[in-house]
């Protein structure tokens, strides 16, 4: 249900636009639902298969997930393929195979090595396809485009570049750059106000409300990620430059909260990757849960926040919990 109203609402986007201006403002809020319960979905059959005592062939463990979900779960990941979202097909893809992966752990070099290079190939004609500037061309004339090798020069650099599908990545490092170049030697730190605003979001809509209430509205503190390409770009931005997981941390707390936040990170992951290896996972279990999101973005996670995820976490968390009890009461009756 909210997938569909999501794409109802979602504007050019049904078309193949990757950001569709025309979306209506709550068409976000549906997309955020969908993302919620489709993940906690998939996590409960990820439970449900890690405490069987047998590992499953691949053909019996994608069956185990059932029809239903696997409709829509290949439906969004071949529309988001469609419109060149990589985030999501690396996302629901990593989240998909992770007990898969833990139950049979061996993985040939040889064959790690085949999907790694077939993933990247994939995953990089999705992105400049995505890129395309020209409107007029359908989507299979620009993957062929893309696959010829003729696409236009860089953002960045007025001529040709090699291999500047590189660039985007190298230049993510200028978040922390700028960070370290200007705070806090022309802005003070924050002291938690950015993880606040994003813990806040758990609750749809209270990070705006927060921004207005703390920075009166100005966008550019809205996020780190928007302060970043403040930093960067001054007032007259043109693309975001987003974020990394070390400077949204030393925005808020300087060097020595890097190093205690990032500490503490790596003692909650071990905490609950440790329940694995002795069996006790459950789906009601919001640490279990935390680690699940977290693995699945894991591969974003260093270019993200780690504050970012909360409201996503405490969403699919929510939703199991209350999935549970509507269940337990209907089984009663």
């Amino acid at each position: 249900i909210s997938y569909l109203a999501f794409f109802t609402t979602a504007g050019s986007y049904r078309s193949g636009v990757y950001y569709a201006a025309d979306a209506m403002p709550i068409s976000n809020y549906f997309l955020k639902i969908f993302n919620a319960s489709l993940t906690a979905a998939i996590i409960v059959k990820l439970t449900k298969i890690f405490s069987l005592n047998e590992p499953l062939n691949l053909y019996r463990y994608v069956c185990f997930f059932g029809l239903p979900l696997l409709l829509i779960l290949t439906w969004h990941l071949g529309f988001s393929l469609y419109i060149g979202d990589r985030g999501v097909i690396i996302a629901y893809g990593l989240l998909f195979a992770s007990t898969y992966v833990y139950k049979n752990k061996k993985i040939g070099f040889i064959k790690l090595v085949l999907i790694l290079i077939s993933a990247s190939f994939l995953l990089t004609v999705v992105g400049e396809v995505r890129q395309g500037k020209d409107k007029s061309l359908t989507y299979y004339e620009q993957l062929l485009v893309s696959l010829n090798g003729k696409k236009e020069n860089s953002r960045w650099y007025e001529e040709t570049v090699p291999g500047d599908s590189f660039i985007e990545l190298a230049q993510s490092g200028r978040t922390l750059n700028h960070s370290l170049t200007h705070v806090p030697n022309n802005f003070d730190y924050r002291y938690g106000v950015y993880a606040f605003k994003r813990i806040s979001g758990i609750i749809p809509g209270m990070q705006g409300v927060v921004n207005n209430i703390v920075e009166n509205g100005d966008d550019n503190y809205l996020s780190t990620a928007e302060f970043t390409s403040y930093l960067i770009q001054g007032d007259n931005q043109t693309y975001g430059d987003g974020t990394s997981i070390t400077a949204d941390i030393y925005l808020d707390f300087g060097i020595t909260g890097v190093f205690i936040v990032m500490f503490t990170f790596g003692l909650f992951i071990g905490f609950n990757e440790s329940k694995f290896n002795v069996g006790s996972v459950s789906y009601l279990n919001i640490g279990v849960v935390s680690f699940f999101v977290f693995y699945s973005k894991s591969l974003y996670l260093s270019r993200s926040s780690i504050f970012l995820e909360l409201s996503i976490i405490f969403m699919v968390w929510l939703f199991l919990v209350l999935n549970n009890y509507f269940v337990s009461r209907f089984k009663k009756t």
